[in-house]
């Protein structure tokens, strides 16, 4: 399946990618060897169709990113799951779940924090209890990028409605949108 997005460890070592295939994997940098590959519990990688809006989610695993400190990549699927996995082992170690696809992801600079992105809605959470924290409304469409400023005061988020949008963490505020795209925008980095 399609390779959806790829992300290096801190330290530069290691690489993760996420799949259409259903998987992440998880790769040495300086050789490309395959460590590791990872995926979802049978019951939670499975796809499923919504009678209500006539959508098929499916388990693709649309994005991956490694916590700033390198211990967690952190996943986001089309079925609606949002997991946290220990680098070293590829156990799992959180698993959150949403009404709609989750096409983004991000930790916070100090790792305290995740964000997801989801239908035109960013969720924030807190990595160590996935205890949910704020959801950002404002997007037209799909969010499918989101990252935080360095500081981890802001985040921003790219949306197939061809917006950027900037949100204060603390408030859940958005500060500032951006267009200017001819086309959906949907990926934004740290």
């Amino acid at each position: 399946g399609n390779v959806n997005t790829c992300s290096f460890s801190p330290d530069g070592r290691f690489m993760v990618s996420s799949s259409d295939d259903k998987t992440v994997r998880l790769w040495r940098a300086s050789t490309g060897e395959l460590l590791r590959t990872i995926v979802p519990p049978d019951k939670e990688a499975g796809d499923f169709f919504d009678l209500d809006d006539q959508m098929r989610f499916t388990g693709y695993i649309h994005a991956c990113c490694f916590s700033p400190d390198g211990r967690l990549i952190l996943s986001a699927s089309g079925n609606g799951r949002l997991h946290v996995w220990e680098a070293a082992t590829g156990q799992l170690l959180l698993a959150k779940e949403s009404s709609s696809r989750v096409y983004a992801c991000a930790f916070s600079p100090d790792g305290r924090c995740m964000v997801s992105g989801s239908d035109e809605i960013l969720s924030v959470w807190e990595t160590a209890t996935g205890k949910y924290l704020q959801l950002l409304r404002g997007h037209g469409n799909e969010v499918i990028g989101c990252a935080f400023s360095p500081d981890g005061r802001c985040i921003v988020s790219a949306s197939w409605d061809t917006t950027l949008r900037i949100w204060d963490t603390a408030s859940g505020k958005c500060l500032r949108t951006r267009e200017g795209h001819a086309n959906r925008a949907e990926v934004c980095a740290d």
